[in-house]
């Protein structure tokens, strides 16, 4: 989660259920943030354990796929929902050759409750490899429901800005969000044996701070309390991975001022909004920075933006000339603008155990058994603290001479689950799709 945090505490092994404030003492967001983290695990605990790994509410099940004019007419006639049923109306020229309708309703995905408030076109809640997939296909697709949790900032939602605090933002959102993916399958397979995927961390890494040499303390050696935030920007599937750091848990962003002209050359102009609370406003004040565009639809927590760097800033810092070294970027998709503090574009993962210097006497150590296991979007966050010249990092216990050792951890998120809708397969003798219904139901308790 990316937002202006002093430190995240909750940690679902040691069985808190509650946070008790004391009197006279001081207040700090950590505190409260654990205690909406135990009651969200609590509650998304119970969920799961109920319901399942997924399924929805038979009498507002949602998330049925349309895939002909036939069954969604039908489907109009039986809707009662208004604001539904006027969406619907302006679907009706749909090209159902390369396109489907999502209907209304609830459904929950490992604890995790979806809702969609209207009918949707399936080209408008996926990602773009997705919408292309479909079109001219042969074959048949799982069709699944992703959801993942993300953080809304004030940049995003204007709503949570209150005018009284003349552009000062206070607390972030976190918003449960969902999109359809499809996943190419057997023509044989039956919509019965279609699995829930969960998308695991399995890749390590170590946090440690330098050790005291001739002439030197050691230690974090900074003058501010810092949340740092590694985050991988190309996964181990690629040749090279690549990773990115913040020291503000990547909590500084800027709105885009649309629309954005082409790039000029190497140059892309970016007119951005007027800057929101304290972090925003330093969103980039230097030449050589590089912050990463963010797209208009979010693809989720794995699909990461172009890193691109700073090499000019008007004096109102409302305006900004980004090098994209030749990359091709989609300007109509901008929508936000996110500042990162490494010196330099995406760092290469090393292929062996060589420590990674960041700042301030920080190192990252990333596994090498587990580096072609790193994923586009894992982090972890790193509360470093001049008052102990140290980092918070899990250390190994005992009395050995390896006590208080630095311990390889996976990453902090993120998490998200897909559960299968259904199948899509080609309508014999047809262009268009046949939908085979894999949705769960329960009925309500009391009956």
């Amino acid at each position: 989660m990316k937002g202006d945090f002093s430190r995240d505490t909750f940690d679902a092994r040691r069985d808190y259920v509650r946070v008790l404030m004391q009197q006279g003492r001081v207040q700090v967001d950590a505190d409260f943030n654990e205690q909406h983290a135990i009651s969200h695990y609590m509650t998304r605990s119970l969920a799961r354990d109920l319901i399942g790994p997924h399924g929805g509410p038979a009498g507002c099940l949602g998330f049925d796929c349309l895939t002909d004019g036939r069954t969604f007419l039908r489907w109009r006639s039986l809707c009662q929902d208004v604001r539904a049923t006027e969406k619907a109306s302006a679907d009706e020229d749909i090209d159902w050759t390369r396109d489907f309708l999502i209907t209304p309703g609830r459904y929950y995905v490992d604890g995790m409750r979806l809702e969609n408030q209207t009918i949707v076109r399936f080209s408008d809640c996926a990602d773009r490899n997705a919408v292309d997939a479909l079109a001219g296909a042969d074959r048949s697709f799982v069709v699944y429901l992703e959801a993942f949790e993300r953080v809304i900032t004030a940049a995003e939602d204007p709503n949570l800005l209150d005018p009284a605090l003349d552009g000062m933002d206070t607390s972030v959102r976190l918003q449960v969000q969902w999109h359809v993916t499809l996943q190419p399958c057997d023509v044989g397979i039956s919509a019965r044996e279609l699995p829930l995927r969960s998308r695991v961390c399995y890749g390590l890494m170590t946090a440690r701070t330098n050790p005291a040499s001739s002439g030197s303390l050691g230690g974090y050696t900074g003058m501010e309390n810092h949340l740092y935030r590694i985050e991988i920007h190309a996964g181990g599937e690629t040749d090279t991975p690549s990773f990115k750091w913040s020291r503000d848990n990547g909590a500084a962003v800027r709105s885009v001022r649309q629309p954005v002209p082409a790039p000029t050359g190497n140059q892309l102009t970016l007119d951005l909004l007027p800057a929101i609370g304290v972090r925003s406003r330093q969103v980039p004040t230097d030449v050589g920075a590089f912050v990463e565009l963010l797209p208009e639809f979010d693809p989720g927590p794995y699909v990461q933006g172009p890193l691109l760097r700073v090499v000019a800033v008007s004096s109102d810092l409302n305006s900004l000339k980004l090098d994209t070294d030749g990359a091709v970027v989609d300007t109509k998709r901008v929508r936000l603008l996110r500042c990162w503090g490494q010196p330099s574009s995406a760092i290469p993962v090393p292929g062996d155990k060589t420590p990674v210097a960041l700042e301030s006497g920080l190192e990252i150590i990333f596994d090498t058994a587990t580096r072609s296991y790193l994923r586009a979007g894992d982090y972890w966050t790193i509360p470093a603290r001049p008052s102990t010249r140290d980092i918070e990092w899990p250390r190994s216990g005992g009395t050995s001479k390896d006590a208080g050792r630095p311990l390889a951890k996976p990453p902090n998120g993120p998490r998200s689950a897909s559960a299968p809708l259904g199948l899509l397969r080609k309508t014999d003798g047809q262009a268009g799709w046949t939908f085979i219904d894999a949705r769960r139901r329960f009925g309500p308790l009391a009956i």
